[in-house]
């Protein structure tokens, strides 16, 4: 009965793990398919470009988001999309979405309000859309060392448990 509260600790954990990869996996897979989407032009709609100071972060350094928001018609409908790349969302998601001024600089020049663009968009779903097919190299890195960290990690726990 002493050893349950590191059981249900460990499950948690694992499920927790699990839920972080089964996305990283879902980006992964759906990244590499939107390299065969069809596509269309597009035109940017809005383009910024927002410090975030070193207080809101709690970081060493300025950071900066950026906001790119385009249109695109299908079929005589108009859709509005704010993801550049499959890659770039999870970035989003996993770092805030906060960049280097000089990254976020570089973005909101390539997405210039205005500029047409091409997006690549689900044939299933067209409200899913990207300006970057495929996915970053990045993702490939951080998918692997989380499931070698976290499995390594949930090993050594269990481990600890069975021979407690």
């Amino acid at each position: 009965m002493d050893n349950i509260l590191p059981v249900i600790l460990l499950g948690f954990v694992a499920l927790i793990w699990l839920i972080i990869f089964v996305f990283l996996l879902r980006v992964l897979i759906v990244g590499i398919r939107s390299r065969s989407w069809s596509s269309v032009k597009g035109q940017i709609a809005h383009s910024e470009l927002r410090r975030i100071s070193r207080a809101e972060t709690a970081s060493l350094f300025d950071n900066y988001r950026t906001t790119i928001i385009y249109r695109y018609n299908i079929k005589g409908i108009e859709y509005k999309s704010v993801n550049i790349s499959f890659g770039d969302l999870a970035w989003h998601l996993l770092g805030r979405g906060l960049r280097s001024r000089f990254n976020a600089k570089k973005i909101t020049e390539k997405y210039s309000p205005e500029k047409f663009v091409r997006v690549y968009y689900n044939p299933d779903n067209p409200k899913q859309a990207i300006l970057e097919p495929g996915i970053m190299h990045f993702h490939y890195l951080l998918t692997f060392l989380i499931v070698i960290v976290m499995g390594a990690f949930l090993c050594m726990i269990l481990l600890k448990l069975i021979y407690a």
